[in-house]
C-alpha cells in the first residue's frame, strides 16, 4: 500500500480556505480517500496545490467565515463585495457625483436662504427706523408717555421668557411661510405670513383663517398674531396673518385697500397654493386689525364689488373700536396726538405715501377738537364702522352679503372700552345681520390674544366643559375670566365652515405653557394697553 500511493501520486482537489495550515491539509485529503490517520507514514507524499486566492475573503475573516467558505456558503460581506464588484466603477463615481453635487445644491440653498432672511430683515428694521423717526415729530415728551414707557419695559421684562421662545417659533417654525407678497407693485409691508398645517395630520383642503392684527394703525405687524395663528393652525386651520402699511406710510384709506386686497389674494390664490379651501373662510381683526376689517367687509357689502365676501362664513372682531368719533377723545387723554389722529383718519386729507416718501405736517395748531368742528366730527363718523353700518344696512342686498359676525371684548379693557362692541352688535341685530357679542370678564385690551395664550392649553383644559352653549341669533353672552375664549371661537368657527375636513386620529396637541403664572399675572398688572 505504501509503495501504491508513492508510485501514483494522488492529485486533490484544491482546498479553499486562506488560513488552512499542512496538517489540515493533509487531514482533508486522507479524509477525501477513506484513509484515517494511521495510514499515513513520513514516506507518504501528498502534492497539494495551493489555494487559489478569493476577492470575496479577506485574511481578517473570523473561523466561522472560513468554515462558511470551506462548506461553499457566502457570507453576508462576501454577497455586500460581490454586489459592489458587480456594479461598474464608472457607475459608482457618477452616483457618488450626484450625491455630492446634491448636498452642495443644499448647502447652497440654505445659505442663500439665510442672506436672503437676513437681508430682509436688516431691510425691514431700517425702513421702521426710519418711519419710527419721523412718527416722533408727532410726539412730544410728556410724563404720560414717560410712564407708558416704564410699563412697557416692565411688561416686557415680565414677559421675556415667553417672548424669545416666540421668537424662536417665529424664527425656525418650517410650517410658517414668511413674508409671501400679497401684491405685485412695490409697496412696502404688502405680504404675509402662512401657517401651514400637518398635512400628514391634516390633509387639504382645510379651511382658511385670514388674521389681521393690531397695533393702534402704527405699531401693527404681521407677527403680533403668532401665538393665535400656530394655535389654530394646530387644530387644522390654514392661517394667513396679513401685514398691512401703518402710518405714516398711509392713513386708515390705505390700510383698508390693503386688507381688501390681501384677502382677495388669500381666497383667490394663496389658499389653493398651500391646500386651502377658499370657500371655507373666517376672518379674524383684533382692535385696530378689527376695524380695518369690519371697514372694509361693509364697503364690499355695499358695492358688491369683492368677491372674497361671498366666501366669508364667519366675520370676528376682537377687542375691536369700531366708534372712531366716540374714542377719540380718550385715546387723545392716553397720549396720542391730536394732530396725528386727524391725520391718521384722513382727516386734513392727507394721501397714502406708498413708499414712506413726503413730508407729514405735524404741527397740532391747525386741527380742531372733534367737539367743535361739525366737519371733524363728520369725517370721524365716515371711519366709523358703528356709524357706516346704519347706511349700509338699510339696503337688503347688502345685509344678505355680509356674514356672520361675532364681537369679543375685554370687561376691563382700557384702551378700547367694551361699548365699542355692545355698540355695533345692536346696530347690526337691528339691521337683521346675525350678530353675537361676547364678553370676556376679567379681560383687559391684549389678554385674549397674548397672555391668556402664554399660559397654555393645560391651564384652561379643566374649564373647556363648562363653555356655555352659544347660538349665534342669541346675541349677548359672557364668559368667565377662567373660560378659554380660544375654544369658544375655535366651535364658532368649525361651525360656521362646517367642521374640519379631516380631524387626526391621534388627540390634539396642548399648547405650551411660555411663561410662569405669576409672571403673567404680573404683565397683566402693569401693562401699558
Amino acid at each position: 500500500m505504501p509503495a501504491l500511493l508513492t508510485s501514483h501520486p494522488v492529485k486533490l482537489n484544491p482546498v479553499v480556505e486562506s488560513r488552512t495550515s499542512p496538517s489540515s491539509a493533509s487531514a482533508s485529503a486522507s479524509a477525501s480517500l477513506g484513509v484515517d490517520g494511521g495510514m499515513r507514514s513520513r514516506s507518504t507524499s501528498f502534492r497539494v496545490p495551493a489555494p487559489a486566492p478569493l476577492p470575496l475573503l479577506e485574511s481578517t475573516k473570523s473561523k466561522s467565515s472560513a468554515a462558511a467558505a470551506a462548506a461553499g456558503v457566502k457570507t453576508q460581506s462576501q454577497v455586500r463585495v460581490g454586489a459592489a464588484s458587480a456594479v461598474p466603477s464608472h457607475l459608482l463615481a457618477g452616483v457618488g457625483g450626484q450625491v455630492t453635487r446634491a448636498r452642495r445644491a443644499r448647502s447652497t440653498a440654505t445659505v442663500a436662504a439665510t442672506i436672503r432672511e437676513g437681508t430682509y430683515i436688516v431691510n425691514e428694521s431700517l425702513f421702521v427706523a426710519q418711519l419710527s423717526a419721523r412718527l416722533m415729530r408727532f410726539f412730544v415728551c410728556r410724563f404720560v408717555w414717560l410712564r407708558k414707557l416704564a410699563r412697557l419695559v416692565l411688561y416686557f421684562f415680565c414677559l421675556l421668557p415667553a417672548f424669545a421662545r416666540c421668537f424662536l417659533w417665529y424664527a425656525f417654525d418650517g410650517g410658517i411661510r414668511r413674508s409671501v407678497p400679497y401684491r405685485t407693485d412695490p409697496r412696502r409691508r404688502n405680504d404675509c405670513d402662512v401657517y401651514v398645517p400637518d398635512e400628514t395630520r391634516w390633509p387639504g383642503p382645510r379651511p382658511v383663517c385670514v388674521y389681521v392684527t393690531g397695533g393702534a394703525w402704527i405699531i401693527g405687524y404681521k407677527a403680533w398674531g403668532l401665538l393665535l395663528c400656530r394655535w389654530l393652525r394646530e387644530r387644522g386651520w390654514l392661517v394667513v396673518s396679513l401685514d398691512y402699511r401703518n402710518f405714516p406710510q398711509a392713513s386708515v384709506t390705505g390700510m383698508v385697500d390693503d386688507v381688501n386686497a390681501g384677502v382677495d389674494r388669500a381666497v383667490h390664490e394663496l389658499a389653493e397654493r398651500f391646500g386651502g379651501d377658499p370657500e371655507k373662510l373666517c376672518l379674524i381683526g383684533q382692535s385696530a386689525g378689527a376695524h380695518l376689517v369690519l371697514t372694509a367687509a361693509l364697503a364690499c357689502a355695499e358695492r358688491n364689488d369683492a368677491t372674497w365676501l361671498s366666501g366669508v362664513k364667519l366675520l370676528v372682531g376682537v377687542s375691536g373700536v369700531y366708534d372712531v368719533e366716540a374714542i377719540a377723545p380718550k385715546m387723545i387723554e392716553m397720549g396720542l396726538p391730536r394732530s396725528l389722529l386727524y391725520r391718521l383718519m384722513a382727516i386734513k386729507d392727507v394721501e397714502p405715501i406708498p413708499d414712506g416718501d413726503g413730508d407729514i405736517d405735524g404741527d397740532a395748531e391747525t386741527n380742531h377738537e372733534a367737539s367743535e368742528d361739525p366737519d371733524v366730527r363728520a369725517r370721524l363718523r365716515a371711519r366709523s364702522p358703528t356709524f357706516v353700518a346704519r347706511g349700509v344696512l338699510k339696503s337688503p342686498e347688502a345685509v344678505a352679503r355680509l356674514p356672520p359676525v361675532v364681537l369679543y371684548h375685554g370687561e376691563t379693557d382700557r384702551s378700547s372700552p367694551p361699548k365699542q362692541s355692545t355698540d355695533l352688535h345692536a346696530v347690526l341685530s337691528s339691521g337683521g345681520v346675525a350678530s353675537s357679542h361676547v364678553l370676556l370678564q376679567g379681560k383687559g385690551h391684549t389678554e385674549p390674544v397674548l397672555t391668556d395664550l402664554m399660559r397654555g392649553d393645560k391651564a384652561l383644559s379643566s374649564s373647556v366643559s363648562s363653555l356655555p352653549a352659544f347660538d349665534v341669533e342669541s346675541g349677548d353672552l359672557e364668559l368667565s375670566s377662567d373660560a378659554p375664549w380660544t375654544f369658544d371661537l375655535l366651535t364658532r368657527m368649525e361651525s360656521a365652515v362646517g367642521g374640519v375636513a379631516e380631524s387626526p386620529s391621534e388627540s390634539l396637541p396642548l399648547a405650551p405653557r411660555l411663561a410662569p403664572d405669576w409672571m403673567v399675572r404680573l404683565a397683566v398688572v402693569v401693562s401699558p394697553f
